[in-house]
């Protein structure tokens, strides 16, 4: 018999070439599945090439503000020298009138100190500076003008022309303060107790004084500020019945006493945060001994002088007798004594014992702030603690002589610039 014949291979005759088709299909569908895996493994490469190119230039950016601020701090000298780094030359140079379209502070950072790295094309940032409180091109008030808030716009550039641009708003002041009056007095909280003394000289001429002696005088202030009636007028208002202990004062001498108002009452509320509650000026008592220890500056042996004010902060009692004096910002948590002709030109904030002692012709030159209230300083949590709010402080003048307590703006703003800037924040453009 012949078996070559297989049933059923006629009927396969249709099913030739068929694993030839399926091994094309898959391998179509390998190559396309590959294809998309080297077109997405290229496109991730050159993603992150893209990526570190845009976070090259943003750290470049960043670097252009901490330059920024090393100049506004006076860390960085400038080319040529003699050109102090204040919140007008930053913007102007040395024109006595400008337009507010921003400097670049070249006069302290040359070409070199703004390129970063030797890649090619180089990472570099450059600045620009202007005041915050006027328009791009305004005219700016010729010198001493001086802005309170600087706008620094930085723009980093990294590789592939990568392009990041952050802006800066810097405060002139480290802390919020605001002159209420040339001797500003934070009361007891009830406001039925009074100082326990408040005395302000009987031997002519002394004088207290709210108006600006500042070489280009701002708006002037009271002579004296407090926050509760048993201080200001023995809640029956100035003048009339019962006086307050300042209004008792002031009434008998009220010759040595000039200034927007004699006296003025100013509700707690409406004072500086760290005035506002003890526990909030046992933390800013806290704040700015952190900021003394940084700064060397706690306790120091110099209180500084009108042409180099510096802040100090001392943590009990601070004295000036004969001709010593000082300048600048002055913290303190004891009794401030002053005493012969000895003069402060800037800021006391006599914070903690709130008292104040003066006698002889003693002259204190720009704002002073009187408070107290418990602060026992705690060495393991660095901290000053205590319980309760704000008592009843102490201001004595015995004498007087040719004294003059008075408010003076250049003083005050050197005294706050001698602190140094602080940031309020950074915004990405």
């Amino acid at each position: 018999m012949n078996n070559s014949h297989r049933p059923g291979a006629r009927d396969r005759r249709g099913e030739r070439g068929a694993a030839l088709v399926t091994t094309l299909l898959m391998s179509a569908l390998l190559l396309s599945a590959g294809g998309a895996l080297i077109i997405t493994t290229t496109m991730s490469a050159t993603t992150a090439v893209d990526s570190t190119a845009e976070m090259q230039a943003y750290y470049a950016a960043q670097a252009g503000l901490d330059a920024g601020l090393a100049v506004l701090r006076r860390n960085v000298p400038s080319n040529p020298s003699g050109t102090s780094a204040d919140f007008r030359t930053v913007v102007c140079g040395a024109a006595a009138n400008c337009v507010n379209n921003g400097g670049n502070l070249s006069t302290w950072l040359t070409a070199d100190m703004r390129t970063l790295s030797s890649t090619n094309p180089a990472t570099s940032f450059s600045l620009n500076v202007r005041d915050a409180a006027f328009a791009p091109g305004a005219p700016l008030p010729p010198s001493p003008y001086l802005p309170r808030f600087l706008l620094i716009t930085s723009t980093g550039r990294g590789p592939k022309g990568a392009v990041k641009v952050l802006q800066m708003t810097v405060d002139a002041f480290s802390f919020e303060f605001t002159v209420r009056a040339a001797v500003a007095i934070r009361s007891h909280d009830t406001s039925t107790q009074a100082m326990s003394t408040f005395t302000i000289g009987n031997s002519d001429p002394h004088l207290w004084n709210g108006n600006d002696t500042a070489v280009t005088p701002q708006a002037p202030v009271p002579a004296f500020a407090v926050t509760n009636s048993a201080d200001y007028d023995g809640g029956d208002g100035l003048n009339t019945g019962t006086l307050g202990k300042a209004e008792k004062a002031i009434s008998e001498d009220g010759a040595n006493v000039i200034g927007a108002q004699q006296l003025t009452k100013i509700n707690p509320t409406d004072l500086e945060t760290w005035l506002q509650t003890a526990d909030n000026a046992r933390a800013f008592l806290t704040q700015m001994r952190a900021e003394a220890v940084t700064q060397g500056r706690l306790n120091p042996t110099d209180f500084g002088s009108p042409d180099t004010p510096k802040f100090s902060f001392v943590d009990g009692d601070v004295t000036f007798n004969g001709s010593e004096n000082g300048a600048g910002l002055l913290i303190l948590t004891g009794k401030y004594t002053q005493g012969g002709s000895a003069t402060y030109h800037g800021i006391i904030l006599a914070l903690g014992d709130g008292d104040v002692d003066r006698n002889g012709t003693p002259g204190i030159g720009g704002a002073l702030v009187v408070a107290k209230f418990q602060h026992n300083w705690d060495g393991g949590t660095k901290s000053y603690t205590g319980a309760g709010g704000f008592l009843a402080p102490s201001v004595a003048t015995s004498g007087g002589g040719n004294s003059l307590v008075g408010y003076n703006s250049d003083d005050v703003r050197r005294a706050m610039e001698s602190l140094g800037c602080r940031v309020i924040g950074v915004v990405e453009k």
